[in-house]
C-alpha cells in the first residue's frame, strides 16, 4: 500500500494537482515532518548523506524560519516567499546522529518530545516524578491487578482501563503529594515487565545538549495520548505537565505539537486549553500549507515518512503537496461533500493511502 500511496503522490505532483486543492507554497508556510531519520535496520551514513541533498534542495528553494518565527509573519501577513519550517516529533535517538547536518545547513530544527518518554529514558536522580509514574501505567500490559499503596490508597491496574486510571492517580497525587508518588513509584516499578525495549528516545542530558546547540524543544505531551478523547483533569495534566517539565530542565516552550495530529484528536476544548496553557503555537499531521492569517494553533504538516523508500524524487513530490489532494479527497468522501455513490467509492479508495 505504501508504494501504491507514494506513486499516487509523484503522479498528483508531476500533474500539478495541488494547485486545485490548496494555495501555492511561494505564499504560504511549509511544515515538515519527521518522526525518524534512521530507519529501522538502516544505516546512519546513508541517512545522513540522504538528508543532506535534501537540505541543499530546502535551501536553495525556501525561507527557513523557527515556529515562533513563522508564527509571527503569519500573524502580520508578512511569510517570506516559500517559508518552510521542520519538526521532528518523539525525540529518537537518531537524532544525536544526525543534527549537526541542520546545524551545518544553517536549517533550524525543532523537536517535540513527550515527556513521559524522557523521564523514562533518563537516569533517576532524584524524586520519582508524575510524568514516570504514569509512564509506566500507560504502557502497562499485563493481567489486572489490584494495587495498594497504604494510606487508603489503592486503584485497579487494567490495561483496558489505563485512562480512568491515570485520571485517579493524577488526582491522587494532587491530594497525596510526594508520598503518594514515592508510594506509587516503589510498586509499580516493581512490577514485572515481558521485556524492556531497548531505548529508542533522548532523555534529559541528550536533550539538553541540543538544546544548547540550537535545536528548540517543544511539547508532545506527558504520554502520547489523542487530547480531545480527555478528561478535563488529563488533558490540562499533559499540557500544563509536559511545558513545566522542558521549562524546568532546558528552556522556554511555547510550541506544541498534538500527538496523531488527526482529526480526533483536535477539539474546539483542546485548542482552548493549549492557549490557556501558554503555548504559542500548535501543529497537526494534518497535510497542508499554511497561509498568512491561518490559524496559529491547528497548524497543518507535511509528513516525511521514515523508510527507506524516500528517494529524493518522492521527497521533492511530497514537500510540493503531492499528498494533499488524496487526502482532502478523503476528507470530502467521509463528509459527504460528494453526492455520487460512484465517487464516493473511488474518492473513498485513494483516501486510503491519505492516512
Amino acid at each position: 500500500m505504501a508504494a501504491i500511496r507514494n506513486v499516487l503522490t509523484r503522479l498528483s505532483s508531476s500533474l500539478g494537482l495541488p494547485r486545485a486543492f490548496t494555495q501555492s507554497p511561494r505564499s504560504a508556510l511549509t511544515t515538515l515532518l519527521y518522526h525518524r531519520f534512521v530507519s529501522p535496520g538502516g544505516q546512519v551514513d546513508a541517512a545522513r548523506e540522504r538528508l543532506h541533498r535534501q537540505l541543499d534542495w530546502l535551501q536553495q528553494r525556501y525561507t527557513t524560519l523557527s515556529p515562533v518565527g513563522a508564527v509571527s509573519h503569519i500573524e502580520r501577513g508578512t511569510l517570506p516567499p516559500f517559508s518552510l519550517v521542520v519538526t521532528s516529533d518523539d525525540a529518537g535517538t537518531d537524532l544525536l546522529d544526525i543534527w549537526d547536518v541542520f546545524h551545518e545547513h544553517g536549517v533550524p530544527l525543532a523537536v517535540f518530545p513527550c515527556v513521559g518518554w524522557v523521564e523514562s529514558s533518563s537516569p533517576l536522580t532524584d524524586s520519582p516524578t508524575l510524568s514516570r509514574v504514569i509512564d509506566l501505567v500507560r504502557w502497562y500490559a499485563g493481567p489486572e491487578r489490584s494495587v495498594d499503596l497504604g494510606k487508603n490508597w489503592s486503584f485497579l491496574l487494567n490495561p483496558n482501563s489505563v485512562d480512568r486510571t491515570i485520571d485517579h492517580i493524577i488526582g491522587a497525587s494532587q491530594a497525596g503529594g510526594e508520598d503518594y508518588l514515592a508510594a506509587a513509584w516503589d510498586v509499580l516499578s516493581a512490577i514485572p515487565r515481558e521485556a524492556d525495549d531497548p531505548r529508542s528516545d533522548c532523555n534529559w542530558g541528550e536533550l539538553a545538549d541540543l538544546c544548547r546547540r540550537g535545536v528548540l524543544i517543544g511539547s508532545h505531551t506527558v504520554t502520547h495520548c489523542r487530547l480531545a478523547g480527555c478528561s478535563d483533569l488529563r488533558l490540562n495534566f499533559e499540557l500544563r505537565e509536559s511545558k513545566r517539565a522542558i521549562e524546568a530542565r532546558l528552556a522556554p516552550c511555547e510550541t506544541f505539537a498534538y500527538p496523531f495530529g488527526t482529526a480526533d484528536a483536535v477539539s474546539h476544548r483542546t485548542t482552548a486549553a493549549i492557549i490557556e496553557a501558554g503555548y504559542r503555537c500548535a501543529f497537526l499531521t494534518r497535510q497542508d500549507f499554511a497561509p498568512n492569517h491561518a490559524d496559529i494553533h491547528c497548524l497543518p504538516r507535511i509528513t516525511i515518512p521514515d523508510d527507506n523508500m524516500v528517494d529524493f524524487d518522492l521527497f521533492r513530490s511530497l514537500v510540493l503537496g503531492g499528498h494533499i489532494p488524496w487526502q482532502k479527497i478523503k476528507g470530502m468522501a467521509l463528509s459527504g461533500f460528494y453526492r455520487c455513490e460512484e465517487t464516493v467509492l473511488i474518492a473513498s479508495f485513494l483516501g486510503e493511502f491519505a492516512a
